[in-house]
């Protein structure tokens, strides 16, 4: 499907009065929603990793809607899709593009004709010859969203975010429940100075967490201890005691 289309229509009634949408938890329902603007917003389909047997991967759905643990069953919201040689595509998204599609040829059809027929009827009411119409090709640039699972950060918790990299790092290297707690930790300090102050200190919280895991770890070594020189301690104690002599000495 050629050129980007930027508006399409979205029933709401459509979403509340199908059985199966109505059926899903909050959650099956955040991802459904997501995978359909993802789709306007990708020409109708996504790129999806297939599974052994060849159905689409929950977990690789699951990331592209920013969720890196799947703790919730995706087999209702996937029936609502069609997968084929790993591109996922929802049979109403397409026919609302091409519908969306079409309109948009029909009205430059009828703009182009409307603009040939004023330049040839030869002038305008008051007589004046009507100039060349002067086609330009519009710079109007219509972003596209593009789909990155590799910089996508996940929100772990109220303020802090990790990429899904970063996280599977610091969980093999702390265990979950450790790194629950760094987390927590992390998120209250922000918390308590402010997230705006806190994007200037820290701008990644991955090497922040790091970096207060080394400052807390046991140095793992002893101070020297000073080894004892009984002729440089004896020399010490006379040297002293020359001193404290000619002290005595010279106050009489």
């Amino acid at each position: 499907m050629s050129g980007l289309i930027r508006f399409v229509q979205l029933e709401a009634a459509a979403f509340l009065t199908d059985p199966d949408f109505m059926r899903m938890s909050c959650e099956q329902r955040g991802v459904y929603c997501s995978l359909i603007f993802l789709m306007y917003c990708n020409e109708g389909e996504l790129k999806v990793e297939a599974t052994p047997d060849g159905t689409a991967n929950s977990n690789d759905i699951a990331s592209l809607c920013n969720d890196f643990e799947l703790t919730y069953n995706l087999d209702t919201v996937l029936s609502k899709f069609i997968f084929s040689n790993g591109l996922l595509s929802h049979k109403r998204v397409t026919e609302e593009l091409d519908k969306a599609k079409n309109f948009s040829k029909v009205k430059r059809k009828a703009g182009l004709m409307g603009a040939k027929k004023r330049w040839h009827s030869g002038s305008t009411a008051n007589g004046t010859a009507i100039p060349p119409a002067i086609a330009k090709k519009s710079k109007v640039k219509v972003s596209k969203v593009k789909v990155s699972k590799v910089k996508q950060k996940r929100k772990c918790m109220e303020f802090v975010y990790l990429t899904e990299d970063e996280y599977n790092k610091l969980l093999a290297k702390f265990g979950k429940q450790n790194l629950r707690e760094k987390i927590t930790d992390l998120n209250l300090y922000i918390g308590k100075i402010g997230e705006a102050k806190a994007k200037k200190k820290y701008s990644s919280h991955y090497h922040t967490i790091l970096s207060w895991a080394r400052k807390n770890e046991p140095k793992g070594y002893d101070s020297p201890k000073r080894e004892f020189n009984h002729e440089t301690d004896a020399q010490a104690k006379k040297l002293t005691a020359d001193i404290k002599a000619r002290k005595a000495e010279a106050e009489k």
